[in-house]
């Protein structure tokens, strides 16, 4: 088995993990709606949107942008990502079947709730969690085994 961030696929049997031949570095994945690709993220620091083929075990990198965040659209054919610092933060998309990349909307304004979480609607709006500024803590007891 590799090791590091590569992708494996669970196959039938849970306990059972088979190693994706082409996904070195991957991690992050998320399965296209029609089940051919997996979209995710290489790298360190400044992460890189990456398209895994299931058909040719080859992956491409989709944008030069750091990224984080991709969902897929409900159709496929749409990939939506975030990029962006603090400051200044932005929702992309690629539309699959050329990979021209567009930029949707700004972040910046918007007090987001753990960066890197977004989703595409069945209508293809954006969603994302907002950071209302509430929080909750808990304090558990419990026993070790």
């Amino acid at each position: 088995m590799a090791s590091g961030a590569d992708l494996y696929a669970e196959i039938a049997i849970p306990e059972f993990l088979c190693y994706t031949l082409g996904s070195e570095g991957m991690w992050s994945p998320r399965w296209s709606p029609d089940g051919r690709f997996i979209a995710g993220l290489s790298g360190s620091g400044l992460d890189k949107l990456m398209l895994y083929d299931l058909r040719t075990r080859k992956q491409t990198q989709l944008s030069d942008l750091p990224s984080d965040g991709p969902s897929w659209s409900w159709d496929g054919e749409f990939l939506f990502f975030e990029s962006g610092f603090e400051s200044d933060q932005w929702v992309w998309r690629v539309r699959m079947r050329d990979r021209k990349v567009e930029r949707i909307t700004n972040l910046t304004n918007i007090r987001v709730a753990g960066w890197g979480w977004c989703a595409a609607a069945p209508n293809d709006s954006f969603i994302t969690a907002r950071d209302a500024g509430t929080g909750e803590i808990y304090a558990l007891d419990w026993e070790a085994p």
